[in-house]
């Protein structure tokens, strides 16, 4: 029996994203006369010339970063009964279970986890960002006893592996199911900080610039920690009942966060101002 585990979405279909960053790099690039004052006429300034030449840079390293991209979307694991094949993006690595020397893994909580498969001369790394990568593992584990080399898993630990790797999948599902309102909340809060800022405030450029990032930067930082808290409450529902999905009702605890996350801005606020004047009149 075959089965095939895919990169994470954010991964696989990042080719737009990345476009569109470099679209935006390039743009930039080419207004870098216009910020300097380089006259009309004067074409050959040297901020014209260094944008030209920084934007034909961008250009090629957006083509190739594209080209990565593609090759991304068809980046594969692929478990049969005897061999794990990874497709990775210049390379084809191919493992039998029966081959394998050596088993190692770690993670650091539910955020970051890899699992290394050694043979003689194939080595294959299984990170966390697998789609599904809990049911990856559990594969692997499986087949491994099948072929023989249940002597290479050290059960409790690496039961909390696939533990931790369940916690990542689930906190990864609730993600890209939030990711547009969280989205829609960064790109809102980045343009109303930078409005207060340059309106209300009349900073200066650079300093709307960091408070627009502050603005952009907080609401993520709240929804991770609320996503930290999640996740240990799922950690001890997952280790009562390991064979189910686990439910949490997170509104209340996701108001709380952006409770926490608006005072902070106002306290940031007062404070970021305070130290703008001390700056302006040192």
């Amino acid at each position: 029996m075959e089965k095939t585990f895919y990169y994470q979405p954010h991964i696989r279909y990042s080719e737009g994203p990345v476009s569109c960053f470099f679209a935006v790099l390039v743009v930039g690039s080419l207004a870098m006369p216009f910020v300097f004052g380089c006259p009309y006429g004067y074409w050959l300034c040297p901020a014209t010339r260094l944008s030209l030449y920084l934007a034909g840079t961008l250009v090629c390293m957006g083509i190739l970063a594209r080209m990565v991209c593609r090759k991304w979307q068809e980046a594969r694991f692929v478990v049969t009964d005897e061999r794990l094949i990874h497709y990775d993006v210049f390379s084809l690595k191919v493992l039998s279970f029966s081959n394998v020397r050596r088993l190692r893994h770690f993670h650091f909580f539910h955020w970051f986890g890899l699992a290394i498969l050694r043979g003689e001369k194939v080595t294959i790394f299984v990170p966390f960002v697998v789609y599904d990568v809990s049911k990856l593992l559990q594969l692997v584990e499986e087949r491994l006893r099948e072929n023989g080399r249940a002597d290479l898993i050290r059960k409790e630990r690496f039961g909390l592996f696939v533990h931790a790797a369940k916690l990542n999948d689930i906190v990864n599902d609730r993600i890209y199911a939030d990711m547009g309102a969280l989205t829609a909340i960064v790109m809102v809060s980045a343009g109303a900080s930078a409005f207060i800022a340059y309106r209300m405030w009349l900073m200066f450029v650079p300093f709307v610039f960091l408070w627009a990032l502050f603005g952009a930067a907080l609401p993520l930082v709240a929804y991770l920690g609320a996503n930290t808290i999640i996740a240990g409450r799922l950690s001890q529902s997952l280790r009562a009942a390991p064979d189910t999905v686990p439910c949490f009702d997170a509104s209340r605890l996701y108001a709380g966060a952006a409770l926490v996350s608006i005072l902070a801005y106002l306290v940031s606020g007062i404070v970021f101002r305070w130290l703008y004047s001390l700056t302006i009149w040192a």
